[in-house]
């Protein structure tokens, strides 16, 4: 569990905490994470889960024609096949460069998949 010290101010009237009339309260909450089987230390996981968001968010995205009639959808072709390259190299310079290197593959990823993304026809759907 853990302690949060939280101080709500008179004037701010639409303030979540207003009921505590500008006073200090302690909330507390336990983790919103699971300590069972869980594991503490980064791994594979944070080099590997961006690609896989960036290519939900861009298989979830139409488009449109001027009249508003939905006529293709973008499709990312990335798999784990064709990023576990990048995966390792990515990972090797984020430890050389303490964590830098990772701000720098964070925007590799979309450049990586928008390059492996077509549009693909509602038509052929």
């Amino acid at each position: 569990q853990r302690w949060v010290l939280s101080t709500v101010l008179e004037h701010h009237t639409y303030s979540a905490f207003t009921h505590f009339g500008g006073k200090f309260a302690l909330l507390l909450h336990g983790s919103i994470f699971s300590d069972v089987g869980a594991s503490t230390n980064p791994g594979a996981l944070q080099f590997v889960f961006p690609y896989y968001m960036q290519r939900f968010i861009i298989s979830k995205t139409y488009a449109f024609d001027g009249e508003g009639r939905k006529v293709g959808r973008l499709v990312c072709t990335i798999d784990l096949a064709s990023i576990i390259g990048n995966i390792i190299l990515w990972a090797i310079i984020s430890i050389l460069t303490l964590g830098i290197g990772y701000l720098v593959f964070l925007y590799k990823i979309t450049a990586h998949c928008m390059t492996h993304t077509k549009v693909v026809s509602v038509n052929t759907l």
